[in-house]
């Protein structure tokens, strides 16, 4: 029989997209709970027995996802393990929203359950270390993303998408970051990242790129204003790496373009 587990993670997530937090196991025995999601997210599963939360029956292949400070009474109809993961950070409110939002108790059916319990294991596996929180954070976004239905992405994601890309629009001749985007949309970089690879089929840093560049390559042809004044013109406070960015992307340097557009 598995050993009980308790096991925490140094990792913050303070500024991060999400991070696992916790991992638990713990037997389980006929008998009525409150399972609680404390100062974390958590997403249960049982890894043997059954359950009744709320109206919503749980077994192998169904998670419970609670948010912080969530309390729900789950009655274990038998002996068996339940395990759990927690989790914060800036996606992990969308997350949840993604996954619940249309489900009075929050019970979600996963596509692979064995993928559940070897996630799980994979986690516990991993060191607590940068390279272990990272790997982790990766098996988490699997988990959470096979809970996602998919007309709920679909209506999430465009409006994100969308929006990003009008504010790219509206203000790449100013010195803005794929971060000052995703602060200004409301999303966490990650987040930002998928919902406009969904919209736009490309990053959003290429197609910031790419408008500061098709307006400088523009600005070259039609104007005299120097290297420097383009530079600053589409968002670059720096006309050495503006140049730099400009080669990357056209094969040439902004003087020659200008002479052979």
């Amino acid at each position: 029989m598995e050993e009980q587990l308790d096991r925490r993670f140094t990792a913050s997530g303070a500024g991060t997209g999400l991070v696992m937090t916790h991992l638990t196991r713990r037997f389980t025995t006929p008998g009525t709970v409150n399972l609680t999601g404390g100062a974390e997210y958590r997403l249960l599963f049982l890894q043997r027995g059954s359950a009744v939360c709320g109206d919503k029956q749980m077994n192998g292949a169904t998670c419970l996802l609670l948010k912080p400070g969530q309390t729900l009474p789950c009655r274990f109809t038998d002996e068996g393990v339940i395990c759990g993961f927690g989790f914060r950070g800036e996606d992990a409110e969308r997350l949840y929203d993604l996954i619940c939002r249309s489900l009075t108790v929050p019970v979600v059916t996963h596509p692979a359950p064995q993928d559940l319990l070897q996630t799980f294991d994979a986690a516990t596996s991993l060191p607590d270390t940068a390279a272990g929180d990272t790997r982790r954070t990766g098996l988490l976004y699997l988990v959470l993303s096979g809970l996602i239905p998919e007309d709920a992405a679909q209506e999430d994601e465009m409006p994100y998408g969308k929006s990003a890309l009008i504010y790219m629009r509206e203000n790449y001749t100013r010195p803005i970051s794929v971060g000052d985007v995703a602060k200004a949309v409301g999303v966490s970089r990650s987040w930002l990242y998928r919902c406009f690879i969904d919209y736009t089929e490309q990053s959003p840093a290429m197609y910031l790129r790419s408008l500061r560049m098709e307006r400088a390559k523009s600005l070259l042809r039609l104007t005299s204003l120097s290297v420097q004044e383009i530079a600053f013109g589409v968002g670059y406070e720096d006309a050495l790496y503006f140049s730099r960015v400009f080669s990357s992307y056209t094969g040439t340097t902004p003087s020659r373009y200008r002479k052979n557009p």
